[in-house]
């Protein structure tokens, strides 16, 4: 049960409230929070796997995701459910 207890450990972001909007700080907090995962792991994770690690949810991803990629602080390799990012 080692695993369990591993993601009671892990810190979780909040959550916007439902139809309240996230502000900058907020994507960049996301963004923080992923870039400083991906270090943890040079293999590389699956944005599944970045959600389950964080505690976010399918729809809190994608913005700073793109916008981790276009500041070039993180890396992608493959192609749609294969696609694996890693930290720069």
């Amino acid at each position: 049960m080692p695993a369990a207890s591993a993601l009671k450990a892990t810190p979780r972001l909040a959550r916007a409230r439902a139809g309240e909007r996230r502000t900058a700080a907020d994507f960049e907090k996301i963004t923080t929070a992923v870039v400083e995962l991906l270090k943890k792991h040079p293999d590389g994770l699956r944005a599944e796997q970045i959600q389950k690690e964080l505690g976010l949810s399918r729809k809190d991803l994608p913005r700073p995701m793109s916008h981790a990629l276009a500041k070039n602080l993180v890396r992608k390799k493959g192609e749609k459910r294969a696609t694996k990012y890693f930290a720069r």
